[in-house]
């Protein structure tokens, strides 16, 4: 830890990171609020995601192996250029929904292509050494800036015009590109050298699809995942309309409802750290989604405690849900990071997060369209009951058995290949 930050490049990267994820977080806790507030279609929210995470499924590959062949430090720079763009951009266009849609679609490929590079570029930076503690201090980060930067949005909210946040969130986009500008590193050059010369851009794409897709595991894990990650996509696009039109909860409150979701994803990191030691990534992953299908199934009786109680039990329910989403996450990446080989980890990841956010986009729409006829809670109570079954399925059938008896990664880290 005391290495990294005496590594004055890996501080600047830090901090732009901070900056940026801040921006975002604005970006996204104003778009859902603006959009939940003037409507109560829940579809108009699924049009929101589906924007949103469509670039990433589109170019996500793309910019996997971009940032191999060209310059990671000014893939950033120029995207975070182009956000800050679009962000002032939404200013003017806030009861525009086409047009708002299109921008935060434009923000998307901004981001597609800054994540992957920012990613690589810190593996430059710190060395192979130093990769874990990096990745460890900026996954983090980011769940801190879960609660900090929608809470102080949604305390912003009442006091100051939709348009003035939406300034100060482009200013981060601007901070963040002058600190990345003035990060350096020695491996980069060398690297793209290498890449660029070699191996062509589609022949880095296609050779990194080949790599995943004979990894046995992998695919398994990719094929439980795509209806897991369409169940999530109705889930994100359920709770929020949930949260805003069913519950009613405005300014403030959404703030603190978005925080409470942020401390979650903080707990459950620092959970799912500690749980890695002693279950395998594989078998965390089935278990937590089991435990995430149940808690959707919950919002039936969250309801009824709605009503009794008031608010309170619903936060409560939105920080758990923010628990399991972060564990969600840690054992899938570890997977990926552990099972796939070290030059090809960056475009496995790419072709995770395209498959994931795939979903997202599909369930995104589903749960919106499904919505309309059946409710809110309906929904998810559906789509809950659906991921639970498919894992419990997933650790019985023999088929998914070199999933689930991956080692854990106290007892010599997740097995090679090979192994499996």
């Amino acid at each position: 830890m005391n290495e990294l930050l005496k590594n004055r490049s890996f501080c600047l990267i830090w901090l732009a990171q901070i900056v940026s994820r801040f921006g975002d977080a604005i970006t996204i806790t104003i778009i859902f609020y603006v959009l939940g507030s003037s409507s109560n279609n829940p579809f108009i929210i699924s049009l929101a995601l589906f924007a949103q995470v469509t670039p990433s499924v589109i170019f996500g590959v793309f910019m996997g192996s971009l940032s191999d062949v060209c310059s990671k430090k000014w893939i950033m720079i120029t995207s975070n250029i182009f956000s800050l763009c679009m962000v002032t951009l939404m200013i003017f266009f806030l009861d525009k929904l086409l047009i708002l849609l299109l921008l935060i679609f434009a923000e998307g490929i901004c981001s597609a292509a800054f994540y992957p590079a920012r990613t690589s570029y810190i593996s430059d930076i710190v060395g192979d050494k130093m990769i874990p503690n990096a990745i460890a201090i900026s996954q983090s980060t980011y769940s801190i800036l879960l609660i900090v930067g929608p809470a102080i949005t949604g305390i912003l909210i009442p006091f100051f015009p939709i348009s003035h946040i939406l300034i100060i969130d482009a200013i981060t986009f601007l901070i963040s590109s002058i600190l990345i500008f003035y990060t350096s590193t020695k491996k980069e050059s060398s690297s793209n050298k290498k890449f660029g010369l070699k191996v062509s851009f589609f022949s880095s794409i296609k050779n990194g699809f080949v790599t995943v897709y004979k990894i046995s595991v992998l695919k398994l894990l990719i094929v439980y995942m795509i209806p897991v990650m369409l169940s999530i996509g109705v889930l994100n696009t359920v709770y929020n309309s949930l949260i805003l039109q069913t519950f009613k909860v405005h300014g403030l409150i959404y703030g603190i409802s978005e925080g409470l979701f942020g401390g979650g994803a903080v707990i459950g990191s620092i959970l799912g750290s500690y749980l890695l030691k002693k279950i395998s990534p594989s078998r965390l992953l089935i278990y937590n989604i089991i435990l995430l299908g149940i808690w959707m199934i919950f919002a039936y009786p969250l309801l009824f405690l709605f009503q009794l109680i008031g608010i309170i039990p619903v936060l409560i329910w939105v920080l758990i849900i923010g628990l399991t989403s972060a564990l969600l996450n840690i054992p899938t990446i570890t997977l990926f990071l552990k099972l796939a080989p070290k030059e090809y980890r960056g475009r496995a990841i790419s072709f995770l997060q395209t498959i994931s956010n795939f979903g997202l986009i599909i369930g995104a729409i589903l749960g919106g369209f499904i919505s309309l006829f059946i409710g809110l809670v309906s929904t998810l109570a559906i789509f809950g009951i659906i991921i639970a079954i498919i894992s419990l399925l997933v650790l019985n059938i023999k088929i998914f058995k070199p999933l689930t008896t991956i080692k854990t990664v106290n007892e010599g880290n997740v097995r090679s290949p090979k192994q499996i």
